[in-house]
């Protein structure tokens, strides 16, 4: 199994090319046009370099070796610039992509060796104006056998810019971008596959807990799926669905392909409530599909992501797992769901009152006609006597009586005395 190609794409965004025509990765994610950059920095490959037509070091060393690499800084102004430079593990988050740079994600207790023990480079770089400058990078492999991957990754980042964006958010104004980029940096001790197919199925992905929580101040439930192996998870697909325990309908469901996980990692999985849902107490059960890497000769299909037919994959594995949502952690996800609206007690009030009104009012108008309609009154009716001549009485009835003789076509009147 070729590692190398398995992971190019995760390292595009890294790779020093981007470096070398001007372009870096902000943090916020979105390229930065060449004016922006103020240096470059390129890495200067070296004999041991897997695949030389890697953009970003990914080397084989023997266990115990080490190595001097040689980055090349270059200044693109004309002033001095400082460059800082941090090492840091491949880390996973919860969007299923592989960090390379600083982060708070906690590290997985399946990592053995943490590239920031590994990797000694200056921190700092100064450059003048115009100026190119190689600097060294002393790596080194850990002494015992190591099969697999170790992965992280080199952040570069203009000082002055970053202490100017600082100064400027301490003054409580709006943050500007801090421009910087990554350059990825795998180490391994062999090309040859560290895992079989087998062992990559059987062992390549677990499932940990499965919890309530909130992300963005909106309800999930997040799983958390481990990557405990010394090799990346590429092209990765999740098909989650989420049901009342004892009930085979679905109430909650997400699906995501094209994710990645790093070497010896681990994220939590979120599946969305939507919009609006509160979060209800009740026990629960997660069915979770993953899928990795797309292979027309794999063995697993599924359409779940494909509208025009199905995917094949080399590998899958299925979960499932009961869960409870208790009604304290219900109640406080709900009062802090930005999406769900709090109950009105004010519009309550307002709509009992006009109903309350309405009722005051029906009522008055059904006693007020019942009232006209007793009322009495005089009238005057022409009857037929055994002659058949018309003859006028005058009587007293009430008017709903009287309304019934007009609405039967009898010749009444309403008089006065």
């Amino acid at each position: 199994m070729n590692l190398t190609k398995k992971i190019k794409r995760s390292l595009i965004t890294v790779a020093s090319l981007l470096a070398t025509v001007g372009i870096g990765v902000l943090v916020s994610g979105q390229p930065a046009s060449a004016n922006q950059l103020t240096f470059s920095v390129t890495p200067v490959l070296p004999d041991n370099q897997v695949d030389k037509t890697d953009g970003f070091f990914n080397l084989k060393l023997g266990a115990g070796e080490s190595e001097d690499l040689t980055l090349r800084y270059q200044n693109n102004t004309k002033r001095p610039v400082t460059v800082t430079t941090k090492v840091a593990p491949a880390s996973t988050n919860n969007n299923g992509v592989v960090e390379y740079g600083l982060n708070k994600i906690k590290a997985d207790v399946t990592r053995q060796f943490n590239m920031q023990d590994l990797v000694n480079v200056p921190e700092k770089v100064d450059l003048a104006a115009g100026e190119t400058k190689e600097v060294p990078v002393h790596v080194s492999m850990p002494n015992q056998a190591y099969a697999g991957i170790i992965a992280g990754g080199l952040t570069f980042s203009d000082e002055t810019q970053n202490q100017q964006n600082m100064d400027v958010k301490s003054k409580g104004m709006a943050i500007k971008n801090i421009y910087s980029f990554q350059l990825g940096l795998l180490m391994r001790q062999s090309k040859d596959a560290a895992y079989s197919d087998d062992q990559i199925q059987q062992s390549g992905l677990k499932m940990h807990e499965v919890k309530p929580t909130q992300i963005n101040y909106r309800n999930v439930v997040t799983a958390n799926l481990q990557n405990p192996l010394n090799v990346y998870v590429n092209q990765m697909a999740v098909v989650a669905k989420i049901s009342k325990v004892g009930s085979s309908q679905v109430i909650y469901q997400s699906k995501k392909d094209n994710m990645q996980m790093a070497p010896n990692t681990n994220f939590d999985y979120p599946i969305g409530l939507g919009a609006g849902e509160a979060m209800k107490p009740g026990k629960y059960k997660l069915d979770l599909m993953a899928y990795s890497e797309k292979n027309p000769k794999g063995k697993f299909t599924t359409a779940d992501f494909n509208t025009k037919g199905a995917d094949t994959y080399t590998y899958m594995w299925h979960f499932t797992k009961t869960f409870e949502i208790k009604a304290d952690a219900a109640k406080h996800f709900n009062q802090k769901d930005v999406t769900i609206q709090p109950f009105n007690w004010g519009l309550l009030f307002i709509v009992l009152a006009l109903l309350l009104l309405l009722l005051a009012l029906f009522l008055w108008l059904f006693v007020f006609k019942r009232r006209k309609d007793e009322a009495e009154v005089d009238i005057e009716e022409i009857v037929h006597d055994h002659n058949g001549q018309e003859l006028p009485i005058i009587r007293t009835t009430t008017m709903k009586e009287y309304k019934r003789l007009v609405k039967k076509g009898k010749q009444v009147r309403i008089v006065e005395r």
